[in-house]
């Protein structure tokens, strides 16, 4: 199951995520191929800023809906980038760890920039053998379960990286 939802903050908040992120230090995150000029980053946010605990409360709730069938924990959370180029895009992975029962159960990626989707840079996901693809908009929140394998689309940007921020939670999704 991926679910996807546009405009989930007002411009404000976003816009102070947004410029937040991509001032960060980031180390590389066990996605990044073995390829040297690949760098996909990584920068834990779990207990960083007030903001991102603020922001999982928003987020288990979206347009009035309950995303969760009870009130889910955040395991992990932390913001993402990669650079520019073909060979730059996350490796395929679950995110479940542990069968699916308990620390993660699901995965909330939030695109916060303004991106050019020609230029690529989604999110690509494995379901019944098929490649389905979720374009990067900003403001958008792309939710799914944690044992779907899924991994980030290379971009063709040469201007920027590319930033998301992922919320592991555990909890059972609604359908």
């Amino acid at each position: 199951m991926v679910k996807v939802y546009d405009n989930v903050f007002d411009i404000q908040m976003l816009n102070y995520v947004d410029n937040y992120i991509r001032e960060l230090p980031y180390y590389p995150h066990t996605s990044t191929t073995i390829d040297e000029s690949n760098f996909f980053g990584t920068k834990n946010l779990y207990d960083e800023h007030y903001l991102f605990n603020y922001l999982s409360s928003i987020i288990t709730e979206c347009n009035g809906k309950k995303l969760f069938k009870e009130t889910p924990k955040v395991t992990r959370v932390y913001a993402n980038c990669h650079n520019y180029g073909k060979h730059n895009g996350g490796r395929w992975h679950t995110d479940e760890g542990d069968g699916g029962n308990g620390w993660c159960n699901a995965t909330m990626l939030l695109y916060t920039q303004e991106w050019d989707t020609s230029l690529l840079g989604g999110t690509l996901f494995k379901i019944n053998d098929q490649i389905e693809k979720v374009e990067y908009v900003r403001n958008r929140m792309v939710v799914f379960s944690a044992n779907i394998p899924h991994k980030a689309e290379y971009h063709l940007n040469k201007k920027t990286m590319r930033y998301s921020i992922a919320y592991k939670m555990s909890g059972i999704l609604n359908d």
